[in-house]
């Protein structure tokens, strides 16, 4: 069965910090973390921080449209719903990157997370605020 990783990093969190304070940056994380866990659909999906403002989403069982999709729906949520912190409104946005494995020969843990990095990369490459999936070559 294929085995998805999600990487999801909100896009220039130090901005946050910067002009909130380190406070509304925790609130921010706490946040967050509770709507990825609210939306993860399945009790065999995991959701954890990975690092300071990424987070990491373990999906068996789902192929790369599936964890698109859940990644979109992510995506789409936080961009559409502000953060409140002491009657303040912080806006944010993620970035997702995934790779999914579909038990292809030489695949290891590290090249799924390393595709997955990947795909995250080009994301902040091209823009922030998307979802983009790395594809194994042969």
């Amino acid at each position: 069965t294929p085995l998805s990783l999600v990487l999801i990093d909100i896009d220039h969190f130090k901005q946050v910090n910067d002009t909130y304070g380190h406070l509304a940056g925790d609130h921010c994380l706490v946040l967050i973390g509770k709507l990825i866990k609210d939306n993860l659909k399945r009790s065999t999906d995991i959701g954890c921080r990975y690092g300071g403002e990424e987070f990491c989403l373990i999906l068996p069982d789902t192929d790369e449209e599936g964890a698109f999709a859940l990644a979109e729906d992510l995506r789409l949520l936080i961009t559409k719903k502000p953060i409140l912190y002491k009657d303040i409104n912080i806006e944010l946005t993620i970035s997702c990157g995934i790779s999914t494995y579909k038990q292809q020969d030489n695949i290891e843990p590290e090249q799924l997370f390393s595709g997955a990095d990947k795909a995250l990369y080009l994301c902040k490459k091209e823009g922030r605020n998307q979802v983009r999936h790395y594809t194994f070559t042969e």
